[in-house]
């Protein structure tokens, strides 16, 4: 390749690289200043308190995210004042409760970041095995990613496992094709901060170990380490990771070995809400369906197995590294049955990196292909090949950045401030709305007993909020949790819906759920007490603030 076109490859992988990070900065704010995603708090005050707690914590997950959020928190502790009077786009701010809203932000920017970072790694990767342009294809294929996007504003570890995961292929390839201890030792350090981010991570080692397996024994005379040194500076690498992201794994060891017993739990019984989809449910199939295809498309999904077959022709080990970080990542949470609603689809962000540089090789063979066979129509065939391939991906991507604000909660909640007057009754369903304090009678939906008791006592009607990230799970799985089933099949034969709010692009992660409000009906006041008494109102459980 000439300099000059190397030049500008990376180029344009540098540009993709910001815009990706752009598109992943912009979907930062989403819930702030007072909504926190499920677990976000948590990880934001874990990490705050880490370095008083002598770097340990509780198992639950290994420690990279919570040590790298601890430095983040230390590095930036000058500007959180100033951080808590921004204001942000789409009327959102971080004045909330303390700091924990910019400090969230922080995180969530750090998780845009360490993505961001995956898209250049995986530009690295194919071209390595296929050239500049099947780079660019690949780190385009990540960088409008949406479900790529949604995680990484989400704070949790699955965005630090899909980079350290993407770096372990990278690093083992290198291995495989020039042998030495520096290489062994990066391999074995990615693979020990992959298992260091989650503990599905550890299946990183598999990547490192394919790598050594296919290396041939040195020849005499050759200055190549031996198959046992490259596996002793790879372990120790690994392990070296591993303690530094981890220190609870030597500073309080059964406290990781709790988290491994939850953890090993939960992915073979199911989400504590009930719901359960083992193999025999989804068919193996619903990761294809929930998050390749609706992120991916078709024709980048068929590319990936021209991209594979073609690399199994030429580089064996780079066919084994990258099957095994895409599809055999991807068969192993398809066959767990815990998959928590309403972003279960994240499960499978560690795949999307190997498949998008597949997707890279697969679409360069094919246009190289097409050409030698039609060599008058070349450019045009490479770029057809190039269009079919982007054309879904790009234009979903952009669509769902573009329909991020408002988001469905926000307009709901302005609907409902409108039309339902203050002093009212508000049944809501978890991921429903931020409403003005003190403005209405804030109260969870948790049982048809309860449910009952609030309309009974209500002269006016009450409203009733459904947001589908709680109602699609039980809708979809009636079986697993009948009792939850049943009482929102009798909230919604016992009210009448007003308004519905949908969201208008692509929906991935926690952004705009489907809102439907229902009022139901009031009954005669006869079978009510008086609720002019605020000793007689229902207590608000869980009361709400709007931005």
């Amino acid at each position: 390749m000439k300099p000059r076109s190397k030049s500008a490859a990376c180029a344009a992988g540098a540009l993709i690289v910001v815009f990706a990070l752009a598109a992943r900065i912009w979907g930062s704010f989403i819930g702030l200043p007072h909504e926190f995603l499920p677990d976000e708090r948590g990880k934001v005050e874990t990490a705050v308190r880490l370095g008083e707690e002598g770097f340990r914590h509780a198992g639950s997950q290994p420690g990279f995210l919570y040590g790298s959020l601890w430095a983040v928190y230390r590095i930036t502790e000058p500007i959180l004042p100033a951080l808590a009077n921004l204001r942000l786009p789409a009327g959102h701010s971080l004045t909330g409760e303390g700091q924990i809203a910019p400090r969230l932000w922080l995180g969530r920017l750090w998780l845009d970041v360490l993505s961001a970072a995956t898209v250049l790694v995986v530009f690295y990767l194919s071209n390595t095995l296929a050239g500049p342009g099947a780079g660019l294809v690949a780190a385009i294929l990540l960088a409008v990613n949406p479900l790529s996007i949604a995680a990484a504003n989400y704070l949790k570890e699955d965005t630090p496992l899909a980079l350290w995961l993407a770096c372990t292929a990278l690093a083992s390839l290198a291995l495989s094709r020039s042998p030495s201890a520096r290489n062994a030792l990066l391999s074995g350090v990615c693979a020990g901060l992959a298992a260091g981010s989650k503990y599905t991570g550890a299946f990183a080692a598999a990547l490192a170990a394919a790598a050594l397996i296919q290396i041939r024994e040195r020849e005499p005379g050759s200055q190549q380490p031996r198959r046992g040194q490259l596996v002793a500076w790879t372990v120790g690498g690994a392990i070296l990771a591993l303690a530094a992201s981890t220190p609870s794994l030597l500073l309080a060891p059964t406290e990781i070995a709790r988290g491994i017993r939850y953890q090993a739990q939960y992915a073979t019984t199911g989400h504590h809400d009930g719901i359960s989809l083992p193999l025999t449910d989804t068919l193996g199939v619903l990761y294809l369906r929930e998050a390749l295809l609706p992120s991916l498309g078709t024709p980048a999904l068929l590319v990936t197995l021209v991209g594979l077959a073609a690399l199994w022709k030429r580089d064996r080990t780079g066919a084994v590294v990258l099957a095994l970080a895409s599809l055999a990542f991807l068969a192993v949470v398809e066959v767990l049955p815990a998959k928590p609603y309403p972003f279960f689809a994240r499960y499978a962000l560690p795949a999307m990196a190997p498949l998008c540089a597949l997707a890279g090789i697969g679409t360069s063979v094919s246009a190289t292909h097409l050409s030698a066979v039609f060599p008058r129509y070349k450019r045009a065939l490479h770029c057809a090949v190039v269009l079919l391939v982007l054309g879904l991906p790009v234009v979903r991507g952009i669509r769902f950045v573009w329909s991020m604000y408002p988001d469905t909660r926000d307009e709901a909640a302005d609907w409902l401030v409108e039309h339902v007057p203050a002093g009212s009754v508000v049944m809501t369903t978890p991921y429903g709305l931020l409403l003005p304090r003190g403005r209405y009678w804030v109260q969870m939906i948790d049982s048809e007993a309860g449910v009952r008791k609030i309309l009974e006592r209500q002269r006016q009607p009450v409203s009733i909020v459904l947001s589908s990230f709680t109602t699609q799970r039980f809708a979809e799985n009636p079986k697993d949790n009948p009792p939850v089933t049943q009482l929102y099949r009798w909230l919604e034969s016992e009210a009448h819906e007003v308004a519905t709010f949908s969201p208008t692009g692509p929906r991935f992660g926690f952004y705009n759920p489907s809102i439907r409000i229902l009022q139901s009906s009031p009954a005669p006041t006869s079978e009510r007490r008086s609720s002019s008494n605020p000793a007689n109102a229902p207590t608000a459980s869980t009361e709400s603030t709007r931005r």
